[in-house]
């Protein structure tokens, strides 16, 4: 490989062409970085929506919680899946949102299954504005934000209504 090769090496070693755009290697990092932020609060929120079920399994409305708990777990495939596409390293943990599991557990067994419903939707709204903001912030890739416009915004309203309904059957 002479000199060009390895200058025209390095030079893409540096930036990735995704269309017509060519992408600095920080504006991936950013996509990279929310994706994985917002997979933290996916593996909370299963997390979370086991412990409701393992607490209330027999409650009326607990089937619907169960299909929640299934979204979550198909959302951090496919948030993984993205995080590959652009090149980086998935999370498999819950990291910092593991306290909120622990607000569910605490609230479950203080307070009963309104204040269990009430915390998940309340995690559910903090992910819906975290997807929202960062759809209008405009720094995603196109891969991130069109998951996050069109599957994850979507499938987090739907969570949040059906905890509303949940809740008012339980109250």
């Amino acid at each position: 490989m002479g000199i060009s090769g390895i200058v025209e090496r390095l030079a893409w070693n540096k930036r990735f062409k995704i269309g017509m755009k060519t992408l600095e290697k920080n504006e991936i990092g950013e996509s990279i970085n929310h994706c994985s932020k917002m997979l933290r609060g996916e593996h909370s929120a299963v997390e979370a929506y086991q412990s409701v079920i393992e607490k209330f399994g027999d409650v009326p409305g607990m089937h619907e919680i169960r299909r929640i708990l299934d979204d979550h777990r198909i959302v951090i495939g496919e948030l993984e899946e993205t995080i590959y596409s652009m090149g980086g390293m998935p999370d498999n943990e819950s990291g910092a949102w593991g306290t909120f599991v622990g607000l569910v557990q605490s609230s479950a067994n203080l307070f009963g299954e309104g204040s269990a419903l009430a915390a998940l939707k309340a995690g559910e709204e903090k992910g819906l504005f975290d997807y929202i903001a960062a759809v209008d912030a405009g720094f995603l890739l196109l891969t991130c934000e069109n998951l996050y416009r069109y599957r994850l915004i979507p499938i987090t309203q739907h969570h949040i209504r059906t905890l509303e309904v949940i809740g008012g059957v339980m109250s």
